[in-house]
C-alpha cells in the first residue's frame, strides 16, 4: 500500500483531542486516512483520524461562518468563468483600446490580485491606492498607483463585485483569518502539518491563527540508491519507464511502484498511451470491451476531451449553421446520439457532401441533402433530416437569454437527438454523464454574473467549463502510480522512477506575471517570479523525491528543442541504469510496419514527355487528359 513520507500513525498518537493534521492536498489526506484505518481491527467501530487538507479545511471554517449567519460570510464566493465574466467586464470599463487576447489579460489580471492577497499587500480593493503607493515608492518606482493599469482594472473589479455581492476564494480566506482574529472562530489546541514544500504568508498566517501551537512535521529521510538513464526522447523515455514498472511489479506485485513525470498535464495523452501498449497490450483489441486501466493518474483528462463530453459539444455545435468537413464527420459517425440503423445514413449523407467540395458547409446544404439521400435510400421516416430540421428550427427560435436558460435549452437539445445513444454506458461514460450534469450546473451559476449570452457567447462558456474541468476515472488503489511533481510531495514508494529531469526542464523556466512589477515578485518570492525561486522551490522537492524510495531511476532525454542536454544538476549519480531491450510486442508493430509492400498502379491518364535531350533539359510533365468544352 502507498504510504505518505511522514509518520503519520505517530503523528495522531501524539495529537491532542481537537488537534488536526493538515495535509497540502487531498490526496495527501487520503493515504493517511487508509494508512489509520489499516491499523484497524476488522469490525470494529473507530472515529476518522483528525486529518484535513487545507482546502477542505477552508471550505468548513466558511461553512461554519455562514452557518452562525455572520454578515460578512454571506456573500457568495465567486469561480474561475464568474470571475473571468466581471474581469472581461471591468477590462471593458479600465482600458480604452481593444486588445487581440483579452482573455489571458484578463487571467492575469486574475492571477495577479490573487497574489497581491496571498502575499497579504493589500487587504481591501477599494483602497487599492493606499495600499500599492507605499509599495510603488519603496522599491522606487517611477510611476504612481493610477498609472498602473494592474491597479485601474482592480477598481473596476471590485465594483463588478460589489455590484453582485460576491467576492474571491482569496478574500474570502482573508476573511477567515479574519474571523479568527476578532474570536468568531476559536482556534483548535494544535495543529500538525506536513507535506508542504512552500506556502503562502496568507494561509501560514491561517493556519497559526486556527491552532495556539503549530508543529511542522519533516518528512522521513531514508538512503536511496540513484541510477540515471540517458534517452533519445521523451517517447523512449516513456517507454523504458513503462518496461521498468513491469519489471518490478513482476518480482514482487505487492511493492507500490512510482512515476514522477515532470509536466505531465501536457504529456498525459502520451503517458496514457505508452503504458497501455506496454503493460496492458490488449486494452488495444477493439474487440476487448473497455476497462478501467490499473494505473493511477494523478492529473485528469479534461471533460470536452472525453468521449462522452466531446460527443455532447460537437452535438451542441447543430445550433450553428456552419461546419468544416472535420468538424461534420466526428458529428455524423459519432455513437453516441441517434439510432445505430441510421449509420447508413449518416455515412452517405457525409459521402455526397465531400462531393460537392465545398469549403464549410451550411445548415439549409445539410439539412437538403440530408433529405435527398434519405429519399434515394427509400428509408421509411428517418430521424436524421427531422432532427437537423429541429436543431434550426430552435436555433431561429432562441434568443439571448442567461446561462441557466442556455443550461435547459442544452439539455432539451441532447435529448431530442437521443444523447447519449441508445446503448447502454459502461462504467467510465456513466461517470463523464454525471461529470457533465455538474458542469452544466456550474454553467447555469453564471447568470447572476453573465447577463444575457448569445448562443455563441454561451456555447463557449460551456466549451471552456468542459475544458478546464478534469475527468479522473475512480479506480481501485492498484500500486502503479503515475504523478506529478507536486502531487508526488509527501508520499513515499518501494520504487520511484523520475522521467523528464533534463537540464532544460529542471528547475522549470521562470515565468512571471507580467502585470505586476517584476521587483515585487522577486522581493517576495512570488509563484515563477525568478530564477532563483524556482531553483530553490527545485531543491526542495528534489530532496523530497530523493527521501521518497530507496530505490530510484531519473531519466532525462539527452536533446531537447535541438539542443543537446545532460541530466540536471540536482542530481548526482554516476550510476547507469538498467536498458530494457525492445519487447515483444515493439518487435510485433515493426514486423508489420516492414511487411507492407506498395502496390504500383500505373497512370494511364499521365504521361511524361520524351527522354531529356543532350541539352540536359528537364523532363515535363503533360496532362494528356482532353480539355473541357467550354460553355
Amino acid at each position: 500500500m502507498l504510504k505518505p513520507a511522514f509518520p503519520a500513525l505517530e503523528i495522531f498518537a501524539q495529537l491532542p483531542p481537537g488537534g488536526l493534521l493538515l495535509t497540502p492536498n487531498n490526496r495527501l489526506r487520503n493515504r493517511c486516512q487508509q494508512v489509520f484505518a489499516a491499523q484497524q481491527s476488522p469490525g470494529a467501530c473507530w472515529m476518522p483520524p483528525p486529518v484535513e487538507s487545507l482546502r477542505s479545511w477552508l471550505d468548513k471554517l466558511w461553512f461554519q461562518l455562514q452557518q452562525r449567519n455572520w454578515q460578512p460570510a454571506l456573500q457568495q464566493v465567486l469561480n474561475r468563468e464568474q470571475r473571468q465574466l466581471l474581469w472581461q467586464r471591468a477590462l471593458d470599463e479600465s482600458l480604452d483600446r481593444q486588445l487581440l487576447n483579452s482573455q489571458q489579460l484578463c487571467r492575469d489580471a486574475d492571477s495577479a490580485l490573487a497574489q497581491l492577497l496571498q502575499w497579504q499587500l493589500i487587504s481591501d480593493l477599494s483602497q487599492i491606492d493606499e495600499a500599492l503607493t507605499p509599495l510603488l515608492e519603496q522599491f522606487a518606482l517611477s510611476m504612481r498607483s493610477d498609472e498602473l493599469p494592474l491597479c485601474a482594472m482592480i477598481k473596476a473589479f471590485a465594483t463588478e463585485l460589489q455590484a453582485h455581492s460576491a467576492i474571491t476564494p482569496d478574500q474570502r480566506d482573508q476573511l477567515i483569518l479574519r474571523a479568527f482574529q476578532e474570536g468568531i472562530l476559536e482556534p483548535v489546541e494544535q495543529i500538525d502539518t506536513a507535506g508542504f514544500a512552500q506556502i503562502s504568508p496568507l494561509a501560514n498566517a491561517l493556519i497559526h491563527a486556527g491552532a495556539t501551537a503549530v508543529n511542522e512535521r519533516p518528512g522521513l529521510t531514508q538512503q536511496s540508491e540513484l541510477s540515471v538513464a540517458a534517452c533519445a526522447d521523451l517517447d523512449e523515455e516513456l517507454y523504458q519507464a513503462a518496461l521498468w514498472a513491469g519489471q518490478k511489479l513482476a518480482e514482487n506485485p505487492g511493492h507500490s511502484v512510482g512515476i514522477v513525470v515532470n509536466n505531465l498535464g501536457q504529456c498525459r495523452a502520451q503517458v496514457e498511451a505508452v503504458f497501455s501498449r506496454e503493460l496492458e497490450p490488449q486494452y488495444l483489441d477493439p474487440q476487448q470491451p473497455r476497462y478501467t486501466l490499473p494505473f493511477n493518474f494523478s492529473a485528469g483528462t479534461p471533460l470536452a476531451q472525453t468521449p462522452v463530453g466531446s460527443a455532447a459539444l460537437q452535438l451542441l455545435s447543430l445550433l450553428q449553421d456552419e461546419w468544416d468537413y472535420p468538424q461534420l464527420q466526428n458529428i455524423l459517425f459519432s455513437p453516441f446520439w441517434g439510432d445505430d440503423s441510421e449509420t447508413w445514413l449518416r455515412s452517405a449523407l457525409f459521402r455526397r457532401l465531400q462531393k460537392l467540395e465545398l469549403r464549410r458547409i451550411d445548415g439549409a446544404t445539410l439539412r437538403y441533402w440530408a433529405e435527398r439521400t434519405a429519399e434515394v435510400l427509400h428509408l421509411e421516416s428517418p430521424q436524421l433530416p427531422r432532427q437537423l430540421e429541429q436543431m434550426a428550427e430552435r436555433a431561429r427560435r432562441w434568443q439571448r437569454a442567461p446561462a441557466e436558460i442556455w443550461a435547459a435549452r442544452f439539455s432539451e437539445t441532447l435529448s431530442a437527438l437521443n444523447w447519449p445513444g441508445s446503448r447502454n454506458p459502461d462504467s467510465q461514460e456513466y461517470q463523464q454523464l454525471m461529470q457533465w450534469e455538474s458542469i452544466l450546473e456550474e454553467f447555469a451559476a453564471l447568470s447572476a454574473c453573465g447577463g444575457n449570452l448569445t448562443l455563441t457567447q454561451a456555447l463557449q462558456l460551456l466549451r471552456q467549463i468542459a475544458s478546464r474541468t478534469p475527468f479522473q476515472a475512480e479506480t481501485r488503489d492498484g500500486p502503479l502510480q503515475i504523478l506529478g511533481v507536486l502531487e508526488a510531495g509527501g508520499l513515499a514508494f518501494d520504487h520511484l522512477r523520475l522521467v523528464g529531469f533534463g537540464q532544460q526542464q529542471w528547475p522549470p523556466a521562470p515565468a512571471p506575471n507580467p502585470l505586476l512589477p517584476i521587483q515585487w515578485q522577486k522581493h517576495w518570492k512570488m509563484p515563477r517570479a525568478s530564477a532563483e525561486r524556482e531553483l530553490e522551490l527545485a531543491r526542495e522537492l528534489t530532496a523530497d523525491l530523493q527521501n521518497a524510495s530507496g530505490d530510484i531511476v531519473v531519466s532525462y532525454t539527452c536533446e531537447e528543442d535541438g539542443v543537446q542536454q545532460g541530466l540536471s544538476s540536482l542530481f548526482e549519480s554516476p550510476q547507469q541504469a538498467q536498458h530494457f531491450a525492445e519487447g515483444a510486442l515493439h518487435n510485433h508493430y515493426s514486423q508489420l510496419a516492414q511487411a507492407c509492400q506498395l502496390e504500383k498502379i500505373e497512370d494511364k491518364s499521365y504521361r511524361l514527355s520524351p527522354p531529356p535531350n543532350a541539352n540536359g533539359c528537364a523532363v515535363e510533365l503533360r496532362c494528356s487528359r482532353p480539355k473541357p468544352c467550354p460553355r
